[in-house]
């Protein structure tokens, strides 16, 4: 049962949470490795070698724009409608909008669909990292964080450049030299781990904390509803057994982005609020994610 492919996650993420709870982890460093350094490596070796066609681009682009587009409108009619605060609609939308494609979808990906569905996830991952860069940033800080401080933001993430480079590479038809390609493959290879672990040992800090409905909406949005919306968009877009929409379909069901809880930190919306929606989805989504891969086989 594709449902199995769940167990090394669960395991690689419950060894990073006791080894968060015995071993005082500093998560900073673990997580900076992982983004200047490893994913960027992910990125280019899975995209120089890519199967996928502009046609896949262009579905992966539009798909992210409606989910965000759709997920963004509902949690904010429901923030309005349950009275929220700002800080509170912030944390919702945060919660709602954002998944965790990086360091726990990609790993079920890989394990699901092979390397073909981890180069799909890839660029649905990087095109995330754009709009948490600035969208996400947005809801956060509201008026205090620039259009042009947001754009900074995002050209200083090295995975842009990677698959700009990546796309460079494909146009004019330049292979990278093997030893190169091993490097970097063997680089990309270790950020699953790594991300896995990250992620356990940064739930290891997480405490349960905030308004039980606001938690229980937001959980059901990103858990429930997130997947739904996305299997209307597929019926819409393309082929529902195609590889490119499963992979979507997958990536859209994964729990809040840690990612998010940094953001409430940071602009103060919320942050145990959305620190605790981020366990709730966590946990939960072993069950969801489970039935989903079980649905597929």
């Amino acid at each position: 049962m594709k449902g199995e492919i769940l167990i090394p996650v669960l395991l690689s993420v419950g060894s990073g949470y006791l080894a968060g709870r015995h071993l005082r982890l500093d998560t900073r460093p673990i997580s900076q490795l992982s983004i200047y350094v490893l994913m960027p490596a992910l990125v280019l070796a899975f995209l120089q070698k890519a199967s996928l066609g502009w046609q896949d681009y262009g579905l992966i682009a539009l798909f992210t724009l409606l989910l965000t587009l759709v997920m963004d409108l509902v949690s904010g009619f429901l923030a309005k409608f349950l009275g929220a605060g700002s800080a509170e609609r912030s944390a919702l939308q945060l919660s709602a909008v954002f998944m965790n494609s990086s360091n726990y979808g990609l790993p079920v990906v890989l394990l699901a669909f092979g390397q073909a569905g981890a180069e799909r996830a890839v660029v649905f991952i990087v095109l995330q990292l754009i709009l948490l860069n600035s969208l996400a940033v947005f809801y956060a800080a509201r008026a205090r964080q620039s259009v042009r401080e947001s754009l900074l933001n995002i050209l200083k993430m090295p995975t842009i450049w990677a698959i700009v480079l990546a796309f460079l590479l494909r146009l004019f038809q330049v292979e990278l030299p093997g030893r190169v390609w091993f490097t970097l493959n063997m680089m990309g290879q270790a950020s699953i781990p790594v991300m896995l672990l990250t992620l356990g040992i940064q739930l290891s800090s997480t405490k349960l904390a905030g308004e039980l409905p606001l938690i229980g909406v937001a959980s059901g949005l990103r858990l429930l509803l997130s997947p739904l919306v996305a299997v209307a968009l597929i019926y819409l877009l393309g082929d529902p057994r195609g590889l490119t929409e499963r992979v979507l379909l997958l990536e859209a069901a994964m729990p809040t982005a840690v990612t998010t809880s940094l953001l409430a930190i940071e602009f103060e919306a919320s942050p145990q609020l959305v620190s605790s929606i981020v366990l709730v989805t966590t946990v939960l989504s072993f069950v969801t994610i489970s039935m989903l891969l079980s649905w597929y086989s």
